[in-house]
């Protein structure tokens, strides 16, 4: 099939579709196996296209809504955050992206690398378990347990260190 396109739909919206250059059909009809994918999106709940991404290959099942895609993996965001990662796996189940390889992730104002993330587009949240590098402003945070919430730019991260920059962070200065 030539430039196939595979949807995904959950009670009536579309979940996810997938755009393909070629199409080849898995042992049984819930698995599909692609090569040459161009462009796959991922709706949210309302059916508004919540992360675009390319990447060399994509597999779907169709029977538990998940979307596994591989190769030079490139999302972005509704918020126009880019995550660039290997391996990507959306969990329709969960509403979630997860990354278990090495990651990094370009938002507005800051950027992080990591192992095992997970990106939940229905509430802009980031979270990483473990060790989690964080850069704003000049500033290198390094930590773990981070929640960052793309939207509104907040974060949370126990276990930190931080190398702050002298030029970019200013203090305010204490009454006297």
């Amino acid at each position: 099939m030539t430039r196939p396109v595979i949807r995904q739909t959950v009670r009536g919206r579309t979940a996810w579709h997938v755009q393909l250059k070629d199409l080849k059909v898995a042992a049984g009809a819930n698995a599909i196996s692609a090569g040459g994918m161009e462009e796959a999106v991922i709706y949210d709940k309302t059916g508004t296209p919540a992360i675009r991404l390319t990447a060399q290959q994509a597999k779907g099942n169709t029977a538990d809504g998940t979307l596994e895609v591989s190769g030079d993996v490139r999302a972005t965001t509704s918020e126009g955050a880019l995550i660039s990662t290997d391996r990507l796996r959306w969990i329709e189940q969960e509403r979630r992206v997860h990354c278990p390889g090495l990651v990094t992730v370009r938002a507005r104002k800051a950027s992080m690398a990591a192992r095992d993330l997970s990106y939940f587009p229905d509430t802009d949240i980031v979270r990483v378990p473990g060790l989690v590098r964080f850069y704003s402003n000049g500033n290198k945070l390094m930590g773990r347990q981070l929640v960052y919430n793309v939207a509104t730019e907040t974060l949370e991260m126990r276990k930190v260190q931080a190398i702050l920059s002298p030029r970019r962070s200013q203090a305010t200065p204490l009454p006297r």
